[in-house]
């Protein structure tokens, strides 16, 4: 035994990468949609390690090359393009309210609380409504200060939350054009129903009298 032998001892490094907890980001709903009209899509995240203490939010973008408009609402709140807000994981629902026929590119970002973010694209192709529109007298040959009905309709070839405007202008000849006993200015919009709706029509003088209306 040597007694005189001093202790050894040695020392190893292990190095830890400690990397922040990554996440999934995924969208879906984007398609056709008409002017006017709504449509739901959804923003899908997902933690690939569990870590309660991240937080994230979202914000939303609409592209330059984009030839369309509408607005993103969660719920009934519109949100404010590049602004964020937050989000939670798993599945969260929104609606887009297209406003001009065309397409819309957007983007979405998602921002952590360690600064990490990921982005996803949708494309909503904005479709006008399509609208057919048909005018007729009850009669055509009436007495001088008598009344007949004008009768309309407005029909969309697909369903849509669209309002309508109608105006007329007199061409020809003198006459007064009411609805309900009220009287309508000429060139002046007022809103009308979708599908069947009748107006007034009382010549003031004698002759051909000629109306043009618009919708």
């Amino acid at each position: 035994t040597n007694n005189n032998d001093a202790p050894v001892s040695k020392d190893a490094a292990i190095t830890f990468n400690a990397a922040p907890t990554d996440f999934t980001l995924n969208s879906s709903g984007d398609g056709n949609v008409l002017v006017n009209d709504r449509k739901a899509f959804n923003v899908f995240l997902a933690q690939n390690n569990v870590d309660s203490n991240v937080t994230y939010q979202v914000r939303f973008n609409i592209l330059s090359t984009s030839t369309g408009n509408g607005t993103v609402y969660s719920g009934n709140s519109s949100l404010t393009y590049g602004e964020y807000e937050t989000i939670t994981l798993g599945s969260t629902g929104y609606e887009f309210l297209a406003t001009f026929e065309g397409i819309v590119s957007m983007e979405i970002e998602v921002l952590d609380s360690n600064g990490n973010s990921k982005t996803s694209s949708l494309m909503f192709n904005i479709e006008a409504v399509e609208f057919t529109f048909a005018g007729s007298a009850e009669t055509n040959s009436v007495s001088l200060n008598e009344a007949t009905n004008l009768n309309f309709n407005i029909s969309e070839t697909n369903s849509s939350d669209t309002s309508y405007e109608m105006k007329y202008q007199i061409q020809q000849g003198d006459a007064v054009i009411s609805v309900g006993g009220n009287s309508r200015n000429s060139n002046v919009y007022y809103p009308v129903n979708l599908g069947d709706f009748n107006w007034k029509f009382e010549g003031n003088e004698s002759g051909n009298v000629q109306v043009l209306f618009t919708v």
